[in-house]
C-alpha cells in the first residue's frame, strides 16, 4: 500500500510533508482478511490525491503515525544502525565521528542528543499526537 492508500494525508509541501491526519480503515480491512499490510514509508497523499514525501525520517514517522493511529501499545523500529548517533555522521568531521549510543548501556539521551542530530525542523506529529488530532 502506498501511504496514502494506507490513509495518511499530509500537506502540499513536496519533499517535507507533514502528517495532518491518519485514517487507519483501509490497513484495518486489510488486517480483518488475515493479511499484514506492508505500507510505503515516508509518504503520504494531500486531501486532493496528490502524492507526496515526508522528508527525512519519514519512514519512521509513517511507522509511529499508523501505530498510533490503529492503537498500537508499542512500534518496533529495526535497522541497520548500531544504535542511536549522537550526531549527523554526513555532517561531522572524519576525525571526529560520532558515537553510537545504546540506551541499554549507556542510559537515554536521546532527548539531549537529538537537537544537535536533526537537520530537519522537528516532526509535529509529536504536538498532534499530545492534542490526539489524527
Amino acid at each position: 500500500m502506498t501511504g496514502l492508500q494506507a490513509g495518511i494525508t499530509t500537506d502540499a509541501e513536496f519533499g517535507d510533508a507533514e502528517i495532518v491526519a491518519v485514517e487507519p480503515e483501509p490497513v484495518r480491512r486489510v488486517l480483518a482478511l488475515g493479511v499484514i499490510p506492508v505500507v510505503t514509508g515516508f509518504q503520504g497523499g494531500t486531501a486532493e490525491y496528490a502524492t507526496t514525501t515526508l522528508g527525512r525520517g519519514g519512514s519512521d514517522l509513517t511507522a509511529v503515525a499508523l501505530g498510533d493511529a490503529l492503537g498500537a501499545a508499542a512500534v518496533e523500529i529495526y535497522t541497520t544502525c548500531p544504535g542511536v548517533m549522537t550526531g549527523d555522521p554526513r555532517r561531522i568531521r572524519r576525525d571526529a565521528p560520532a558515537r553510537a549510543h545504546h540506551p541499554s548501556r549507556d542510559g537515554p539521551s536521546c532527548p539531549e542528543t537529538a537537537p544537535r542530530s536533526c537537520t530537519t525542523k522537528p516532526p509535529s506529529w509529536r504536538a498532534r499526537r499530545a492534542r490526539r488530532t489524527w
